[in-house]
C-alpha cells in the first residue's frame, strides 16, 4: 500500500487562526459587556445625583443647597457632578428638565385617554384645563400618597425659575402647548387662536403664583397658617380651577383697547365728580 500523505501544516495553521478568532471574539464580548456595565453605572450615578438634588432643592431651595450636600446624600464625589452636569447650574437645569418631562408625559397621557373616550368629539374645556393643571398642582403642592417618595414636590421648588432655567421652562411649555392649544381650539371654535394663547398664558401665571406664594395669604389675612384653609390642597385646587375656568371662558373683548378705555373712563369719572364735604 502507498502511504497517504497528510498536510499537517495546513491543519495547524487553521487551528491557530481559529484560536485567534476565538480570542478576538471573547475580547470583543468582554469589552461590550464592560461598556454596558459602565453605562449602567453611569446612569445609576446620574440618577442618584438627580434624586438627591431634587430632594434638597425641594426642602431648601437650590440657592441654599451646596454641591457637597448633594454629593453627600447621593454618596458620590464632587467630580461626578461635574462629569454628568458640568456645573451646579447644569444640575438645576437637569432637575427641572426631568421634572417637566415627567409632568408632560402625564399630561399627554391624560389628554390621550380623554380624546380616546370622546371618540373624535370635542372635549369640554374643563377636561382640557384639568389635564394640564391638575398634574402640576398635585406634583407641586404634594399629595403624599400620590407623589414618588424619592421626588418630594414642594412649592418652594417652583421658585427657582431664574434666568438660566426660564428658557428651558418656556421651551418645554411651548412644545406641550401645541397639543393643548389644538384641543382647546376644537373645544372653543368661536374663540380666536391668539385669544386662547393669551388666556392660557395668564392661567399659567396665576397657577405659578398660587403655587409659589400660597404661604403669603395667611400672613396677609393675619390667620394661622396651620389652620387656614389655604393649607388645604383640595380646597386650593378647587378655588384655582374655578378661577382659571372663569378666565378661559370670559367674554371676548369687544374692542382692542376696551380695557384702557375703561380705566380712563374711571379716572375721568373720578376727577369730574364733585364730592360733597360733610361741612358743606
Amino acid at each position: 500500500m502507498v502511504p497517504v500523505s497528510r498536510d499537517r501544516t495546513g491543519t495547524k495553521g487553521e487551528n491557530t487562526s481559529s484560536r485567534a478568532a476565538g480570542r478576538r471574539l471573547q475580547f470583543k464580548q468582554a469589552f461590550e459587556n464592560e461598556t454596558v456595565m459602565q453605562g449602567a453605572r453611569s446612569a445609576y450615578t446620574r440618577a442618584r445625583i438627580l434624586d438627591a438634588a431634587e430632594r434638597l432643592f425641594a426642602e431648601k431651595g437650590h440657592d441654599a443647597t451646596s454641591l457637597r450636600e448633594i454629593t453627600a446624600m447621593a454618596g458620590v464625589n464632587l467630580s461626578s457632578v461635574n462629569y454628568h452636569f458640568g456645573s451646579k447650574d447644569g444640575l438645576v437645569q437637569a432637575v427641572c428638565q426631568r421634572r417637566l418631562n415627567a409632568l408632560n408625559r402625564e399630561r399627554v397621557a391624560i389628554l390621550d385617554h380623554l380624546e380616546a373616550c370622546a371618540g373624535g368629539m370635542p372635549l369640554k374645556p374643563v377636561e382640557i384645563v384639568g389635564a394640564f393643571f391638575h398634574p402640576l398642582l398635585r406634583y407641586a403642592l404634594g399629595y403624599p400618597e400620590e407623589r414618588p417618595s424619592t421626588l418630594p414636590a414642594h412649592k418652594r421648588s417652583f421658585r427657582y425659575r431664574n434666568d438660566f432655567t426660564r428658557p428651558l421652562i418656556v421651551n418645554t411649555h411651548v412644545e406641550i402647548l401645541v397639543r393643548f392649544r389644538a384641543a382647546l381650539q376644537k373645544s372653543l371654535p368661536d374663540m380666536p387662536e391668539q385669544e386662547i394663547l393669551w388666556r392660557f398664558h395668564f392661567m399659567l401665571g396665576a397657577t405659578f403664583h398660587a403655587i409659589s406664594e400660597a404661604d403669603g395669604l395667611p400672613l396677609a389675612l393675619d390667620s394661622d397658617r396651620n389652620t387656614a384653609d389655604t393649607a388645604d390642597i383640595g380646597r386650593l385646587t378647587l378655588r384655582l380651577m374655578s378661577f382659571l375656568m372663569g378666565g378661559l371662558l370670559a367674554p371676548l373683548p369687544t374692542a382692542e383697547n376696551d380695557a384702557g378705555a375703561t380705566v380712563q373712563d374711571v379716572r375721568s369719572s373720578c376727577s369730574g365728580t364733585s364730592r360733597g364735604h360733610p361741612d358743606s
